[in-house]
């Protein structure tokens, strides 16, 4: 039977005693490092969560500035409420979009946010339109106790414990906040009045009242015969011209105009001289809602058989008196056909005025994207919204 010698028992003792200790060493010089390490990135995390935490407070509160000015934006800020994370998504996503489409203004997102979040029962609702993805959660320490046999080992090598080595985990560090993705179904973006899809417009019309258009060496349709138009085309013309001068259409509705003009003349046909009135006032209502709204509700842009008149007569008869009868059918700038030189001569000075009231009470909004650009506003004077470029005081009505 074998046996150790005493000196042998007393070396392996000594040795066993002399690893221990080195492994208490070696662990309580880990878990220091980790500790200390753990406080430096958990300051840098904390710092990095402030300024995300300032940035997106900044941009929610850029939200209401944006699309406070609009009865839909109210709306919109009113469903959403204080949520701050919701707020900054919706203006993170405008400041993308404005940069890849110059032309998207902030009426156009407010409408486009409002529109895709309406309700079968005519309401809004936020989440339709943004949803709200929270963080991670941190993992939870109280998971993390040990067992007997756990506590013994420790207790004699110096280890750091489950909690210990939770506690001081860098993987924990985190500088997520909520965040929001928009999503919109469809964009509401009314065609500027330079748009080439008026031109193809114009073509459809002329070939529904069977006249016949010759192409230009630049590729586009010559109007020039629609200028020689008489009677009902000549008067369905000065409706396209209209709807384009009020930018009433998007590039989704600008395919079935030609219907569309022709059910708004059966409807104004016979209103004699209130016939430029009221179709600028379908053309201004389709631009502030949607084109399927309006025409869904024409017959209530004429006078009631009693005499009495709608809601949206007693709104043209008002903009007649503001001097918002259309313009004569004589070529110009205002389409086809249309003269949009003779403006009012205290236009500039009126548009001035309103801008001057806008910027007082900080609810002017730069539509221009460009910093190295003039600022460009939006003023409405007399029921028609123009758009001003403001060139260190110099104003240039753009339309």
């Amino acid at each position: 039977m074998g046996f150790f010698s005493p000196g042998f028992i007393i070396g392996a003792a000594s040795s066993l005693t002399n690893q221990i200790e080195d492994a208490k060493e070696r662990n309580a010089r880990e878990i220091e490092y980790r500790r200390k390490q753990f406080d430096v990135l958990s300051r840098e995390t904390q710092k990095e969560l402030r300024k995300k935490k300032q940035s997106q407070e900044e941009q929610a509160a850029a939200l209401e500035t944006l699309i406070g000015q609009y009865p839909e934006g109210r709306a919109i800020l009113d469903a959403i409420g204080e949520d701050t994370a919701a707020r900054a998504g919706l203006y993170k996503d405008f400041s993308l979009r404005s940069q890849v489409d110059r032309s998207f203004t902030p009426k156009n997102f407010t409408k486009s946010v409002y529109q895709n979040g309406m309700t079968e029962d005519g309401r809004f609702d936020p989440t339709k339109v943004v949803t709200v993805s929270q963080p991670a959660p941190v993992d939870d320490l109280e998971a993390t106790e040990e067992g007997f046999g756990q506590k013994i080992f420790r207790g004699i090598t110096g280890a750091p414990s489950p909690r210990e080595l939770a506690e001081t985990d860098v993987s924990r560090l985190s500088s997520d906040i909520p965040q929001a993705t928009v999503k919109l179904e469809k964009v509401y973006n009314p065609l500027d009045f330079d748009d080439s899809a008026w031109n193809k417009a114009y073509k459809s019309f002329a070939d529904a009242e069977r006249i016949e258009l010759s192409m230009t060496p630049t590729g586009q349709y010559s109007l020039e015969n629609l200028l020689k138009a008489t009677g009902d085309t000549a008067n369905k013309l000065r409706i396209i011209n209209t709807l384009r001068q009020y930018q009433a259409y998007t590039e989704d509705d600008i395919g079935g105009i030609t219907g569309h003009v022709k059910d708004i003349y059966e409807t104004v046909k016979n209103l004699d001289d209130k016939f430029d009135t009221v179709v600028t006032q379908i053309a201004k209502d389709m631009n502030e809602t949607s084109v399927s709204d309006v025409m869904s509700r024409l017959d209530e842009y004429v006078p009631t058989a009693d005499g009495g008149k709608t809601s949206a007569t007693s709104a043209q008869q008002q903009g007649a008196t503001e001097g918002g009868n259309a313009p004569p059918s004589t070529p110009g700038r205002g389409g086809v056909g249309r003269d949009t030189g003779t403006q009012d001569k205290d236009l500039e000075s009126n548009v001035r005025d309103a801008l001057s009231t806008l910027i007082e009470s900080n609810r002017a909004v730069n539509l221009e994207p460009d910093p190295n650009k003039p600022p460009v506003y939006e003023v409405e004077v007399g029921g028609v919204k123009y758009r001003v470029q403001n060139d260190a005081g110099k104003l240039t009505i753009l339309r």
